[in-house]
C-alpha cells in the first residue's frame, strides 16, 4: 500500500481540482453568475474539495491495499509494483507539468502576460494587446475609467526580460 501512496495522493489531488473546477463553472454558468457569491458558497466548495480529496485518496489506497494482501504470500518485494508506482507518480507529475505549461505559468511568458506585469509595474490596473494575427505587437495600458493610458512596444518588454 506504501508503493501506491505517492501516486494516489497525485491522482486524488488532479482528480478534486478538476472536479472543484466542474462544479464551480457550473455554478457560475447555471446558478450564482456574475454577482458576489454568498460566503457560504466558497466555504461550500473548499468543503467539497476536501472531502473529494480524502474520498478519492482513501478509495485509492483501499485498492492499493487489497493488491498488497494478494501480495502477502511472495516473500520478496514484487519489483513489477515498484516500477508501476515509478510510473504513474511520474507521469502524474508530468500531466501537471504540461498543464502548467499549457496555461503559461511555467516557461516563457506570453505577450499577454509580460504586458499585463509591465502595466501593473507602472501601476496601471488593465492591458491589453492585440489579438495575434493583428500583427501588432503593441501593449496598451488603461486607466481606472478605461481609456488607454500609456502604450508600448512588447518586443521592448521581450528584450527586458532575455
Amino acid at each position: 500500500m506504501l508503493i501506491f501512496a505517492v501516486p494516489a495522493l497525485f491522482a486524488s489531488g488532479i482528480v478534486s481540482i478538476a472536479l472543484f473546477g466542474i462544479f464551480s463553472g457550473a455554478l457560475w454558468l447555471f446558478v450564482l453568475g456574475d454577482n458576489p457569491w454568498p460566503e457560504a458558497v466558497g466555504t461550500g466548495l473548499v468543503s467539497i474539495l476536501a472531502l473529494v480529496f480524502l474520498a478519492s485518496w482513501g478509495g485509492l489506497l483501499a485498492l492499493a491495499y487489497r493488491a498488497g494482501q494478494r501480495q502477502e504470500s511472495y516473500p520478496s518485494l514484487n519489483r513489477v509494483h515498484l516500477a508501476l508506482s515509478a510510473a504513474a507518480t511520474l507521469l502524474l507529475l508530468l500531466l501537471v507539468v504540461i498543464h502548467q505549461f499549457s496555461v503559461g505559468n511555467l516557461g516563457i511568458p506570453t505577450d499577454s502576460v509580460l504586458c499585463s506585469n509591465a502595466c501593473r509595474e507602472k501601476g496601471f490596473t488593465s492591458s491589453g494587446v492585440p489579438p495575434k494575427d493583428t500583427g501588432k505587437l503593441t501593449c496598451r495600458c488603461f486607466d481606472a475609467q478605461g481609456n488607454e493610458a500609456l502604450k508600448f512596444s512588447v518586443e521592448r518588454l521581450r528584450a527586458k526580460t532575455n
